[in-house]
């Protein structure tokens, strides 16, 4: 089939610019990325819910490029990553995947670069939880992770390519392979990468990504936590924030199948100004889906916090049972 017979489809280029993304950049990580960038592919390995992704979004952001960013799993295959055909009506159609995508976008911004329309030049492809692909389907990724950068379509006779001048910088994430659901990494697929392995940010690192999450310093409403999270004491006169990190540390420590992220304490202390300190703790152990490891997790609530969750309910049931509720009349 020649190209004639076909069109290529895409999203168009503005759709790959995010809004703005409340990254707080306490343990560096963001100035890594600022060094590291179009350098070598970069592979962040890390516990999911430390920013991994949310570090590369903002790093594009203060520089002004697009992000392609695709998510793997255990289905994915290469025409997720490369494209297919598709029909709409009597036209033909192929779909670009996150790989060639990835490459018309570096062009069509090196263009405008070119022509001065965009101060940014060069894009990002984004692909998080590598290791869920199959090791055949890896292998997809390797002419973009080494110098070729390009990938031969053979089922449209063509190949795509950057540009001269054109970047494509590839970040890709991944959880530690002792979660579930991964594939151990190729041998020549973690030769083209430069792995850099992250952990938890050290209590005082983490206290400072929740305060400039705060209301006031975050510009974003609903991620906002309000000062009086802060002002909040338990047990007595311990800082609720303060605790919270302890019993973070708690469940990182212990042979947990979840720990508790940051992300997960931002979550909580936001579920705190909503519901209360006793029902935020609350909904905070449904996280633990093993029995044991819940029930440890709220002992540690009891202690640190003085907050006994197994004696709350997570509804209130009403006074009076109310009447039916009526469905609102549409036009």
């Amino acid at each position: 089939m020649s190209q004639a017979d076909y069109e290529l489809r895409r999203m168009p280029l503005q759709a790959y610019f995010q809004p703005e993304v409340p990254f707080i950049d306490s343990t560096g990580l963001l100035g890594l990325l600022r060094q590291a960038a179009f350098h070598d592919p970069l592979l962040l390995v890390g516990p999911t819910g430390l920013g991994k992704t949310l570090a590369v979004y903002a790093y594009a952001q203060e520089i002004g490029l697009p992000i392609v960013e695709f998510s793997c799993t255990e289905d994915t295959r290469d025409y997720d990553l490369i494209g297919a055909f598709g029909m709409e009506g009597d036209s033909t159609f192929f779909g670009l995947g996150a790989l060639t995508t990835g490459i018309e976008v570096a062009n069509e911004m090196h263009a405008r670069f070119v022509a001065k329309k965009e101060a940014g030049d060069g894009a990002i492809l984004l692909i998080n939880e590598c290791n869920a692909l199959r090791p055949q389907t890896q292998k997809t990724l390797n002419p973009l992770l080494d110098f070729q950068g390009k990938l031969n379509v053979h089922k449209l006779g063509r190949a795509f390519s950057l540009d001269i001048g054109a970047k494509l910088w590839v970040v890709l994430t991944m959880n530690p392979s002792a979660y579930g659901g991964t594939n151990a990494l190729n041998s020549d697929f973690k030769r083209r990468v430069q792995p850099v392995y992250l952990d938890y940010p050290a209590k005082e690192n983490e206290l400072k990504i929740l305060m400039g999450l705060r209301a006031g310093v975050c510009d974003d409403e609903k991620m906002a936590i309000p000062d009086a999270v802060f002002a909040e004491k338990v047990a007595g006169d311990k800082p609720f924030v303060s605790m919270l990190l302890e019993l973070a540390g708690d469940t990182r420590s212990a042979t947990f199948e979840y720990a508790l992220s940051t992300a997960d304490l931002h979550q909580i202390c936001r579920n705190a100004a909503l519901w209360g300190v006793p029902k935020a703790m609350l909904l905070s152990t449904f996280k633990f889906e093993e029995a044991q490891q819940r029930a440890f997790f709220v002992k540690k609530v009891q202690s640190r916090m003085g907050v006994d969750v197994a004696s709350i309910n997570v509804l209130d049931a009403p006074a009076t049972v109310p009447a039916p509720t009526k469905r609102r009349k549409t036009a």
